[in-house]
């Protein structure tokens, strides 16, 4: 059951690491490969963003996080030509799932 888990992590990891750099390739940011590095992949959504790169310490701040969190994906959405209501979805328990790759794959 353990080692089920960990390949599912994995997976998951690995498929929104991928969506972050399809994203990151679709707004033509540089550095896409750091969408497979933990922390810089924060460092990256705030380039796709067009967001101050430090802005990401935010995410270390308890509550503002989510608040940010929020923003970092409605930024996200506007950089992929999609309403910037798409990245309040992402506090949506489910929901929030699916929206990193329907920026990365709808057209």
């Amino acid at each position: 059951m353990d080692n089920m888990m960990l390949v599912l992590a994995v997976a998951l990891y690995a498929f929104f690491s991928y969506c972050l750099l399809v994203i990151a390739r679709k707004t033509d940011t540089d550095g896409s490969w750091m969408a497979w590095v933990p922390v810089l992949q924060l460092f990256l959504m705030c380039k796709v963003a067009k967001l101050s790169g430090w802005m990401m310490l935010l995410m270390f701040v308890p509550l503002v996080n989510v608040v940010f969190a929020v923003v970092l994906m409605m930024k996200m959405a506007e950089a992929t030509q999609k309403p910037s209501w798409v990245g309040v979805l992402t506090v949506v328990p489910v929901v929030g799932m699916f929206v990193l790759p329907y920026l990365a794959f709808s057209n």
